[in-house]
């Protein structure tokens, strides 16, 4: 629930709605009451509005949600002012207007700054604010939340420090002993070897990861240039071949020796 002085600047607003605002053709039509309300356009046309005792809700729009066309203004709204118009003249008692809660202040501003409007400003709005939230420096209201508390007391007597007790000593410390840094990893370098031959200079069991070689398909052995098909193929280390191919393990050459080796991807 809201708190009052909230609920009655959120209805001075809506008021500004139907008097200069979208919903300001309630007017034009003759309607004299005091309300507040706001249009709605989506598919549909909108108009919602209120006064202390009566609220009223009017949608225009089609049942199979394809666009209205027109704005909650020129829809809804003088549906809405045709039904409050004969209900609030039919039942006086249900007009009237909001009363304003403690703990709001009328201020006149500047539109143009949004600041306390000065002795000189030409075109001064009156604006509703809640204690506390008024703009500029001259603001001395007190919110709950800088509202000074009063002193503390104990059967009747203001609490006072008495000089003849010293306070009690804070008890030692004991140390804490810094973190001990934790010891670096030592990184192991593999020896530089010929990158043709990834095998010397380490064993397989030190080997990690994956690594991608030039095959022969029909021989499975590492290829060499003079094999008719080479195809590239990436291994576990460790399951990769260790062996070159070479002519001896082809039957058959190639028909000439310009031959075009074909590299399958």
């Amino acid at each position: 629930m809201l708190r009052p002085e909230i609920a009655y600047v959120m209805t001075s607003f809506m008021k500004d709605v139907v008097n200069r605002g979208t919903g300001a053709p309630i007017r034009a039509r003759g309607f004299k009451f005091n309300v507040a309300g706001k249009t709605g356009t989506s598919r549909d046309g909108w108009f919602a509005g209120f006064t202390p005792n009566l609220v009223c809700v009017v949608w225009v729009g089609f049942d199979d949600g394809s666009q209205l066309g027109l704005t909650g203004a020129a829809s809804a709204l003088p549906i809405w002012s045709d039904f409050m118009s004969v209900a609030l003249t039919n039942h006086p008692e249900w007009t009237g207007d909001w009363q304003m809660p403690e703990g709001v202040k009328q201020q006149d501003i500047d539109p143009l700054t949004g600041q306390i409007a000065k002795a000189d400003t030409v075109n001064k709005r009156s604006e509703l604010f809640i204690n506390g939230s008024i703009p500029g420096p001259e603001n001395t209201d007190a919110t709950d939340e800088t509202a000074q508390q009063p002193p503390t007391v104990s059967d009747g007597q203001e609490t006072t420090k008495d000089p003849n007790i010293e306070p009690a000593a804070l008890p030692e410390s004991t140390p804490v002993e810094p973190p001990r840094a934790k010891p670096t990893p030592k990184t192991e370098t593999r020896p530089k070897t010929d990158a043709r031959d990834p095998y010397d200079g380490y064993s397989p069991t030190k080997l990690q990861g994956t690594i991608t070689l030039d095959i022969d398909p029909t021989t499975g052995l590492i290829a060499v240039d003079s094999c008719p098909v080479i195809r590239t193929r990436t291994f576990i280390i460790g399951q990769e071949p260790r062996k070159y191919c070479g002519p001896e393990y082809h039957k058959k050459a190639p028909s000439t020796a310009t031959a075009s080796k074909a590299r399958v991807p």
